[in-house]
């Protein structure tokens, strides 16, 4: 099922939930709504009402193999808006705020979240994303 909110209610969002919020490009240019994971843990979004994000992509790697890189399993889905094989690249990280999400659209596979978080390079930069045009 998927949910609409316009902010959606940030009970729904939890760490590994997959939501649509305008994000630009890995070069912080064409901003769009975009996939995203969310990788804040759930206590800190309640309390923030801000999440670190990393983006989704379905352009597939020129080297799968890439550790950056990670297939999500759980796509496509018929209750998702991903309609093709998507791609994490762990380095494609944004600080969002809540009211920046458009839509919830499900939560990610555990073992998904798991390599994503295993993947990720604790000590690189995290980008503030700039706040949506309207």
């Amino acid at each position: 099922m998927l949910l609409l909110r316009r902010p959606p209610d940030t009970c729904y969002i939890e760490r590994g939930s997959l939501v649509w919020a305008k994000v630009p490009d890995e070069r912080g240019l064409n901003e769009k709504c975009r996939p995203v994971v969310v990788l804040t843990s759930t206590a800190q979004i309640k309390s923030l009402r801000k999440s670190i994000v990393v983006a989704c992509g379905t352009t597939t790697p020129a080297d799968e193999n890439d550790p950056k890189f990670v297939f999500l399993t759980t796509s496509p889905r018929k209750e998702s808006r991903l309609t093709e094989k998507t791609w994490i690249n762990t380095t494609w990280l944004w600080i969002i705020e809540d009211d920046w999400i458009e839509a919830h659209d499900h939560r990610i596979d555990v073992k998904d979240l798991a390599a994503i978080m295993s993947k990720l390079n604790l000590g690189q930069q995290v980008n503030k994303a700039p706040k949506p045009r309207t």
